[in-house]
């Protein structure tokens, strides 16, 4: 039976490695630095390397430029979304 004063205590789970995050500590950058030269707090660029936001087009190539890729290696475009046939159908 667990006790009782551990009840409310957060598990910590290990941040995500995305591309972003493991390119920026492979430049050995801080999230302090980028958040700096991308004139955003530390806060707003934290959540853009763990998916929480996503960048606006130009801090992306900002973002890029800085780590030396292209936008599409932090970023890849996503397919288009194509509905099935069958729900055509259905609906005529």
């Amino acid at each position: 039976m667990p006790k009782e004063g551990r009840r409310n205590q957060r598990v910590r789970v290990p941040p995500v490695e995305t591309p972003l995050r493991k390119l920026r500590r492979v430049r050995t950058i801080t999230q302090g630095q980028m958040a700096a030269l991308l004139k955003v707090s530390q806060q707003t660029y934290s959540k853009y390397e763990s998916g929480v936001i996503r960048p606006d087009v130009a801090t992306r190539e900002r973002i890029a430029k800085v780590l030396g890729v292209g936008v599409e290696d932090l970023w890849p475009r996503r397919a288009p979304r194509v509905r099935a046939p069958e729900a055509d159908e259905a609906r005529a």
